[in-house]
């Protein structure tokens, strides 16, 4: 089915869907018809939501519901006598209603459900995301910084961890990098922090004391309260030298890894090939993938069960997985983030993650600090 011969048909809000709010630069909570046929694009909105949209929106080619006929009944049947009169076939996301999708079929429209088109307008950002992410970003480089000085002016008493007198648990170092974030307008739903065993786990949320000489991690999905467009960044943390050893150098060894991605994100190659080599890699490490398997290696030196990367955008994990079904090519103005881990069960584990916006001549680390 080519695009000649089909129209592409979205029905959301700005809220719920990121490809929306790129295409029309607000957040409001009304559901609306996106319509693209052929080269046209346009918007069938409420008439309560017509003249802010017109005003205020990026694609001025607003549309109001009641232009349809028959729309005094029913919008929805409205859009169908209307998609009818098109006489092509309709192209929705996977994640269009499904309700919607039952009426229109049952209304003898051909309706396919592909994604592609979807997509690739939110993997390929344009510069006006770009400058919000990269505001972002600076934000996120801010935090680190200031959680790095904490740790360094924490106290070690028996063991455990205090900053300004009170013990540091997960909870209370969440508490205060999100009183950082949120004086600059940036949130963190879930921060990571992982202390020790605990480590192990790549999205830890039990709670439980900092302490001396055992990995720390901080893993923090931020985005801008304003438009919702996410960095991803994870640090890993020792307050003295690290209890066991072999963490010196599996930091070495992951931030080898991390580099050798980089290397490889360049336009043109393909990201299955990255991660290919980035395993290989890892593997001579004595790092062992082991996703939806048992490791392979009866005592592996650390494992990794998590993909080396994901994209990013309005949701802080979108496609593409950085992994070995992603056959699919670095482009420029994608924004990737990397994250290889290095894990050993019931000791602990590394992660270190940043930020990529992929451009002509490579790439540029948006999240990365010294």
């Amino acid at each position: 089915m080519t695009a000649k011969n089909s129209i592409y048909l979205h029905y959301a809000n700005t809220l719920n869907s990121s490809f929306l709010y790129k295409k029309l630069g607000l957040n409001f909570p009304t559901n609306i018809f996106y319509i693209k046929d052929g080269e046209d694009e346009y918007f069938y909105v409420p008439f309560f939501e017509f003249d802010y949209l017109k005003k205020f929106s990026k694609n001025k080619n607003i549309k109001s519901l009641s232009e349809l006929q028959g729309s005094n009944n029913n919008y929805f049947n409205a859009i169908i006598n209307f998609l009818k009169r098109k006489n092509k076939a309709i192209i929705v996301p996977a994640f269009f209603p499904s309700w919607l999708f039952d009426k229109m079929t049952k209304n003898d429209l051909q309706v396919l459900i592909g994604d592609a088109y979807f997509f690739r307008t939110l993997l390929i950002k344009d510069e006006s995301e770009l400058g919000m992410i990269r505001e972002t970003a600076e934000s996120l480089k801010e935090c680190f910084a200031y959680i790095k000085d904490i740790l360094d002016r924490t106290a070690v008493n028996k063991g455990q961890l205090y900053f300004e007198k009170k013990i540091l648990s997960s909870k209370s170092l969440s508490e205060i990098i999100n009183i950082f974030l949120a004086a600059r307008n940036i949130k963190c739903e879930l921060p990571i922090i992982a202390c020790g065993e605990f480590a192990y786990y790549p999205h830890c949320q039990k709670e439980h004391f900092l302490v001396a000489n055992k990995p720390i991690i901080v893993d923090l999905g931020v985005s801008n309260n304003e438009n919702g467009y996410y960095v991803d960044s994870s640090k890993t943390y020792f307050v003295g030298a690290p209890k066991y050893k072999k963490f010196i150098k599996l930091y070495n060894d992951i931030t080898e890894v991390k580099s050798l991605l980089e290397e490889n994100m360049k336009v043109g190659k393909l990201i299955s090939e990255a991660y290919a080599k980035a395993v290989k890699m890892m593997s001579r490490r004595g790092i062992e993938i082991i996703r939806d398997k048992i490791p392979t290696r009866k005592h592996p030196d650390a494992i990794c069960h998590h993909s080396l990367g994901h994209g990013v955008g309005r949701n802080l994990h979108q496609l593409p997985i950085v992994d070995k079904n992603a056959h699919v090519e670095f482009e420029e103005n994608m924004v990737i983030a990397i994250e290889p881990g290095a894990y050993i069960k019931g000791i602990g584990g590394l992660r270190i993650e940043d930020t990529y916006l992929i451009t002509k001549n490579g790439n540029v680390n948006l999240t990365g600090v010294r």
